[in-house]
């Protein structure tokens, strides 16, 4: 019942992001060169790796951040639906309170999916999908992530199931590994696009000054 509730949930955002991107005109930035090789290594995690070109590189960018930036508002939800039906309210209300903020910007993530695809198709970040990484790691990541390791914290032992167990580890890692360091990159990034736009139209001057951002 639960993930019939996110299927529908995940179809409605899914529709909606296809009417949306079909009224919208293609991203601005100039793509990523299969030519030039501007960096030596992938980006995080996978930096132990060499990068064979821009392209290739923006590629596993993309692959790296896109799923897990998309999963962490279903995880959160169905978190919610979890704890309701293990009778934890307190644990419901405190996910939903992180929830709330971005799922009243964006109820259904249509806008989310959006610029996923639009990031996709332009080989590397676009303006909007940095927007909903600072968004959602800024509010809804920290509020999931706590409560899903504290729910954990304190349960009894033997009480939670292997696929609760899951579920919060997932959610927790999502939050604290990928969805808040993103949004201080997103920040940071979007900062520096305000007093200088050329930042997001072109792959190797968004990589360099992402370098530049403090860790």
């Amino acid at each position: 019942r639960q993930f019939a509730v996110l299927s529908l949930y995940l179809g409605v955002g899914l529709l909606g992001a296809r009417l949306l991107i079909q009224s919208r005109p293609s991203p601005k930035g100039r793509l990523p060169s299969p030519e030039r090789r501007s960096f030596e290594a992938l980006d995080l995690p996978l930096c132990c790796f060499s990068a064979a070109s821009d392209v290739h590189r923006s590629r596993w960018q993309l692959r790296t951040s896109l799923p897990f930036v998309l999963a962490d508002n279903p995880l959160d939800i169905l978190g919610i639906l979890s704890f309701c039906k293990r009778g934890q309210p307190s644990w419901a209300g405190l996910t939903l309170c992180g929830l709330l903020p971005v799922a009243l910007k964006d109820p259904f993530q249509t806008r989310a999916i959006t610029s996923a695809f639009e990031a996709r198709a332009q080989g590397y970040a676009t303006p909007e999908f940095l927007e909903h990484q600072l968004h959602e790691g800024g509010h809804e990541a920290p509020f999931g992530g706590v409560v899903a390791f504290l729910s954990l914290l304190v349960a009894m032992p033997g009480t939670v199931s292997w696929s609760t167990l899951l579920l919060r580890v997932v959610s927790a890692g999502s939050s604290f590994a990928m969805a808040m360091p993103g949004a201080a990159k997103a920040e940071a990034l979007l900062e520096k696009s305000r007093r200088d736009p050329r930042v997001l139209l072109s792959y190797p001057r968004l990589e360099r000054t992402k370098q530049r951002v403090p860790a």
